[in-house]
């Protein structure tokens, strides 16, 4: 996913199905932005989720995700160890990050 700013990223949001098919293990992977699936595999993530319910919010390591301007979600596994795995909601929780232009400061006295 390829975002139009950078942002600080504080959390993320993943929901599927309780029928064992929502995700078990979910790989983040920062600023990576051509990443095949065996690059999910070779390369180490940038954090690794484990997911004991059908739905989650989970915090991110805050000097991990503190500049994102793409991320790859690789889920590795789901729940009940089948083939398919369902995602049905993915959100993430953030602030855009503004970076502070020195033109528009002025000199005061």
């Amino acid at each position: 996913m390829l975002l139009n700013q950078t942002y600080k990223l504080t959390s993320i949001t993943l929901a599927g199905p309780a029928d064992g098919t929502a995700p078990a293990t979910v790989k983040l992977f920062v600023n990576k932005t051509a990443m095949s699936f065996d690059d999910c595999e070779d390369f180490p993530a940038t954090q690794t989720l484990t997911l004991s319910s059908a739905s989650a919010t989970l915090p991110l390591h805050p000097t991990k995700f503190n500049a994102v301007s793409s991320i790859t979600v690789f889920i590795e596994n789901n729940q009940g160890d089948g083939e398919v795995s369902c995602l049905s909601n993915l959100g993430f929780v953030g602030l855009p990050l503004h970076t502070t232009n020195m033109k528009d400061f002025k000199k005061v006295g």
